[in-house]
C-alpha cells in the first residue's frame, strides 16, 4: 500500500517538476541553420547580412526561449555532397569562440532549417545539353541526394524544415523550370515541412538587384515570417 501511494505521488509530480523548471529555465529553443547562401542570409549585393534564420533568433531571443542558435554550416558555394560530408566527418565548428561539432548541434537542435540543391542544379544545368528531358533527369538526380541528406540529418534529429526557392530573371526559363520542378519534389517529401518562397519572392520587390539572386531585407524578413507561421507555436510547444 504505501508502495502504490509513493508510486502515485511519483506520478503526479514529474509534471509539477516539469513546469517549474521550464519556468525556471525558458530558454529551451535551439535552432540550427544549414545550407548555401540564401540559408547565410547573403543579401542583394552579395554580402552576407541578416538572413532568415537571423529574424528568427531575434524573435526567440525577445521572448526569452532561445537556448543556442548556429548558422556556422551556411556558405555561398555550399552543395549537398558538401553539407553530406560534414556531417559524416562530424565537422567542427569554424570559430574560435565555439568549440562543437556538427552532430552535437544536429541531436541538440529543436529544429533544423535549410535551403539546399540550388548550388548542385546550377553546376549539373551548366554542363548538361539544357534539353527538357536531361533537365527533368538532373531534379531528380538532385533531389535523390537531397532524400540521402535527409536520411543523414534524421539519425540526429527529426524536425527538419527546407525553405524552397524561387524563380529569377538572373535565370534562364530552363533553370527556372529546375527550379520549380525541384521545389515540387521537395513539398512532397514525407516528414518534413517545406516553406513556400516563389509565391512572394518571385518578380517582386524583394529582388531590388537584377543580377543578384539573393532578396533583400524585406525579403528575409517575409521568408522569417513564413517559417514562424509553420513551425512558430510547434517550437513553443517543444
Amino acid at each position: 500500500m504505501h508502495k502504490l501511494i509513493k508510486l502515485a505521488v511519483l506520478i503526479l509530480s514529474v509534471p509539477i517538476i516539469f513546469i517549474i523548471y521550464k519556468g525556471n529555465n525558458k530558454n529551451y529553443i535551439n535552432i540550427t541553420i544549414l545550407g548555401d547562401g540564401l540559408s547565410q542570409g547573403i543579401n542583394s549585393y552579395e554580402t552576407i547580412d541578416y538572413g532568415y534564420g537571423d529574424y528568427l533568433k531575434d524573435y526567440y531571443q525577445n521572448k526569452n526561449l532561445l537556448k543556442n542558435y548556429s548558422k556556422d554550416f551556411t556558405k555561398s558555394d555550399m552543395s549537398i555532397e558538401m553539407l553530406n560530408s560534414y556531417i559524416l566527418m562530424n565537422k567542427k565548428v569554424n570559430s574560435n569562440s565555439k568549440k562543437d561539432n556538427i552532430k552535437h548541434i544536429l541531436t541538440e537542435s529543436s529544429v533544423i532549417i535549410m535551403s539546399i540543391g540550388l548550388n548542385d542544379l546550377l553546376y549539373k544545368i551548366t554542363l548538361s545539353n539544357q534539353k527538357i528531358s536531361t533537365i527533368n533527369n538532373i531534379v531528380e538526380e538532385v533531389y535523390n541526394d537531397l532524400k540521402k541528406l535527409i536520411k543523414e540529418i534524421n539519425k540526429y534529429s527529426d524536425k527538419i524544415c527546407i525553405v524552397g526557392y524561387y524563380e529569377s530573371k538572373k535565370y534562364n526559363y530552363k533553370m527556372n523550370y529546375a527550379i520549380t520542378k525541384y521545389n515540387e519534389l521537395i513539398k512532397s517529401t514525407e516528414d518534413i515541412i517545406y516553406i513556400d518562397t516563389n509565391s512572394y519572392i518571385k518578380d517582386s520587390k524583394y529582388l531590388e538587384n537584377p543580377y543578384s539572386y539573393y532578396p533583400n531585407t524585406e525579403g528575409y524578413q517575409q521568408i522569417s515570417s513564413k517559417i514562424l507561421s509553420k513551425i512558430g507555436k510547434k517550437l513553443e510547444k517543444t
